[in-house]
């Protein structure tokens, strides 16, 4: 199905020729889905996007919308399962007010969406990740406008080597993790810095650590380069905390924009952790501060929605 806009003058049109009277149509709302995880481990940083995207809605249909038509911003909750990102696809492309779809996360979750939206001709717009796949070209309906893991992780992997020749990674064992790990590797190779690396993988879901904190600090890394949502890092750093013994050496961890280390402050898995070993890598300007066109607008929205501003909120 080829997703079009109908323009209210065309239907006003075809009701006066049927009737011989004007008949004044209503424009029908362009509807947009946010099927991403809004319950299950990367739901904190989902909603603080989405709350970005219904503010500048709000802010467009305030000034008549899209050529009169209104913004409707729905949304579904995936759970981070793929199987139900399929599900919500397919029942969201079945509705023909569905214009597009924003915001999904999760590398095997947007790996379901991306065919089927390439099959209905509905965009995707603003995919919340870096992987790969958002920037397949076969895929003409998928519209990133971050940047790719791939390049995050050269610019992790460039400042771990200044604080030595031994880099530790934590990733998931699963396509985002795998992405990661090659993405590293390719950065060590071709700086040709001889460094030394050592991964320990996690499930997504996976709430005790144990294992991994004492594979890595058995590996002894100089840095720790973590691929992993707020839940994660927090239990992973609170264990590696709880068993740190002299000698192991580890003194930076730093994170990508899959983590917004405020929100990793606020989280109840981080209590007791080390804020000041941690550096995190974004792919938007900081929300905190002046970041020039826009900053104001932006920041008087949300203090007007009394709602506190974080990376997240300004990507969406």
């Amino acid at each position: 199905m080829v997703r079009t806009w109908i323009s209210g003058g065309v239907l006003a049109a075809a009701g006066a020729a049927m009737t011989g009277f004007p008949v004044y149509a209503q424009k029908p709302d362009v509807v947009i889905v946010h099927a991403a995880d809004f319950s299950s481990v990367a739901s904190a940083m989902m909603k603080e996007y989405h709350t970005g995207v219904q503010l500048y809605f709000a802010r467009v249909n305030a000034q008549g919308g899209v050529q009169g038509q209104k913004l409707v911003l729905r949304k579904m909750d995936d759970h981070f399962e793929p199987d139900i990102t399929e599900a919500h696809t397919k029942v969201a492309l079945s509705d023909p007010q569905v214009m597009a779809f924003i915001g999904p996360r999760g590398t095997q979750n947007i790996m379901r969406m991306l065919p089927l939206a390439q099959k209905a001709h509905t965009a995707v717009v603003a995919p919340a990740i870096g992987s790969s796949i958002v920037w397949d070209p076969k895929y003409t309906v998928s519209f990133p406008l971050r940047a790719t893991y791939a390049q995050e992780a050269k610019v992790m992997a460039n400042f771990s080597t200044s604080y030595g020749n031994h880099v530790g990674l934590l990733v998931t064992n699963d396509a985002y993790g795998k992405d990661m790990h090659a993405a590293v590797s390719r950065f060590l190779q071709e700086a040709n810095t001889q460094a030394k690396m050592s991964v320990v993988a996690f499930d997504r879901k996976n709430n005790d650590f144990t294992t991994q904190v004492k594979a890595m600090q058995a590996a002894n890394p100089n840095t720790v380069l973590m691929f992993c949502s707020a839940r994660a890092c927090g239990e992973f750093l609170k264990e590696w905390e709880r068993t740190r013994r002299p000698g192991v050496q580890a003194s930076m961890f730093i994170t990508n924009s899959a983590l917004d280390l405020s929100v990793l402050a606020n989280n109840q898995h981080a209590q007791g952790v080390r804020l000041d070993t941690l550096v995190g890598t974004q792919v938007v300007p900081n929300p905190r501060v002046n970041f020039g066109n826009g900053y104001f607008e932006f920041s008087q929205a949300f203090t007007k929605a009394n709602t506190a501003v974080s990376f997240a909120a300004l990507e969406g």
